[in-house]
């Protein structure tokens, strides 16, 4: 079949595509989220020197309508669609061959006290032990790749999300953006996105791969069962969002 010949192609634009749907579905969060970002660190007008008093959801949901209307719950979705298609296509599409060639790689354990050799899981196509290490190293590494790649895109995407943001297209601030800082300036914030994105994928892929193991042997019916798959994914979510959130402030 064309998934067993090419498997990491496979991955990959199943990866893409699965990450496009969700922006278009989270894409006015995000824009919420770049707003409140923005706002707390913007000067006061009445005192320079002085930061804004923290931004309400509320009050800068009414700013952004009253400001562009609905249609301001979707800037910047250009860019963030074809973020999709390569940043989050390579961070998600990547993890497991990574994976599985660090399994591979290592050292395979000999049998415990008991004389019983360690549980495989189920899945494993190299046939080798999956330990939690190995699992966030693997989401660390894909992370890392997607976030030197996702750059441009995503300060372009932030850019066109800023309340100031004049109205030009992805292709437009990208080249305004290289004309007036240079080219450089499309990785500026490359480092603290490389650790938030490494950080994220590491927690969020291995923490997911690590937990539905667990919960599927807690719960019963596999590692693959819908209700194991969305306790891990709402675990791995939650612990996602809090060990990111300062790398996503500082690259904002």
């Amino acid at each position: 079949t064309p998934s067993s010949s090419h498997p990491l192609l496979h991955q990959l634009i199943l990866s893409g595509l699965s990450s496009g749907l969700a922006v278009l579905l989270t894409n006015p969060l995000d824009v919420l989220k770049c707003r409140l970002q923005l706002a707390s660190a913007s000067p006061h007008p009445a005192s320079p020197s002085a930061l804004q008093p923290p931004a309400t959801i509320a009050g800068t949901t009414r700013a952004i309508l009253a400001e562009k209307g609905v249609r301001g719950f979707w800037a910047g979705i250009e860019p963030a669609l074809l973020r999709a298609g390569s940043y989050s296509a390579l961070r998600l599409g990547l993890y497991q061959p990574i994976r599985d060639f660090l399994e591979s790689a290592g050292p395979r354990p000999g049998p415990g006290a008991s004389g019983e050799q360690p549980r495989i899981p189920a899945g494993n196509k190299n046939n080798t032990p999956a330990g939690v290490g190995g699992k966030m190293a693997a989401g660390a590494m894909s992370g890392a790749v997607a976030a030197v790649f996702g750059s441009p895109l995503e300060l372009v995407k932030v850019r066109m999300q800023a309340p100031c943001a004049a109205s030009r297209g992805v292709w437009a601030t990208g080249v305004h953006t290289v004309a007036n800082e240079g080219f450089a300036a499309l990785w500026r914030g490359v480092w603290p996105g490389l650790g938030r994105t490494a950080a994220m994928t590491a927690v969020q892929m291995g923490g997911y791969d690590w937990v539905k193991e667990g919960a599927g042997a807690a719960m019963g019916g596999g590692r693959d069962a819908v209700g194991v798959q969305v306790v891990a994914g709402a675990l791995s979510a939650v612990v996602v969002t809090t060990v990111t959130n300062p790398f996503d402030v500082v690259k904002t």
